[in-house]
């Protein structure tokens, strides 16, 4: 489409206005020299006067010609502006659920040494009820480290069981509670610390560091159906 309208434009621009050509001024210059030396000055100021409008027509005839090939001129074809997409916001996929971790034990017995046997009984009913207790006088050999495998025991355990009786809180106690609660604080409070009222305890005798946990009494002994199935709940069992 471009080349036919160029070779058109230039048919235009060979084709020249009648009477503005060369031959046209050739003619009234030649007038014009036999007007001077005939001495007809009205003759010369005729012709002299075509000639410059002959001139300035033709003139303002090239220039129009000149700017219709111009016109004529292919263009170049500019590519359409394609804008980028809007960037469009998506909200951050939430992190994946993260598995619950695994522990080797559900629960960990804390107790005062006098309250062994009461322990004892207590380990039994959590296994038979499908719990996994963590109990030092099954889990501590002769000749182990006690204290790192209590520490081993404590890491290891979902739950932290803080038995009390009518002795109170023991010294060795009161430091397996104090890692049980840091524990269950960087837990978020996955990771509980159950105190347990031994028979014969009494509520006012929890010391202030576990005060603020929810019990388990066994008032009416070890055999109290409730208070046992409040345990095993608060260990993980069902």
């Amino acid at each position: 489409m471009a080349t036919h309208d160029n070779d058109l434009a230039r048919r235009q621009v060979s084709q020249r206005p009648e009477g503005f050509g060369w031959w046209d001024g050739g003619v009234l210059a030649t007038l014009l020299l036999f007007a001077f030396y005939r001495h007809e000055l009205g003759l010369w100021a005729v012709g002299l006067t075509l000639l410059l409008v002959t001139l300035a027509l033709f003139t303002r005839g090239e220039a129009a010609q000149l700017r219709m090939l111009r016109t004529a001129e292919p263009t170049e074809q500019k590519s359409p502006r394609i804008l980028p997409e809007p960037v469009r916001y998506l909200p951050p996929l939430p992190p994946p659920p993260q598995a619950e971790p695994e522990y080797a034990y559900d629960c960990f017995l804390s107790y005062h040494a006098p309250d062994r046997e009461a322990a004892r009984v207590l380990v039994a009913q959590l296994k038979a009820a499908g719990l996994r207790p963590w109990f030092d006088q099954d889990e501590i050999r002769t000749g182990q480290p006690w204290m790192e495998r209590v520490e081993q025991g404590l890491a290891q355990s979902r739950a932290t069981l803080v038995l009390i009786g009518t002795h109170g809180v023991g010294r060795w106690q009161r430091q397996e509670a104090h890692v049980a609660i840091r524990q269950a604080i960087a837990a978020a409070g996955a990771r509980p610390v159950i105190p347990v009222l031994l028979p014969g305890a009494d509520r006012c005798g929890l010391p202030p560091l576990l005060d603020s946990f929810s019990w388990v009494e066994f008032a009416h002994g070890l055999d109290d159906a409730d208070a046992f199935e409040r345990l095993v709940v608060g260990c993980g069992g069902s």
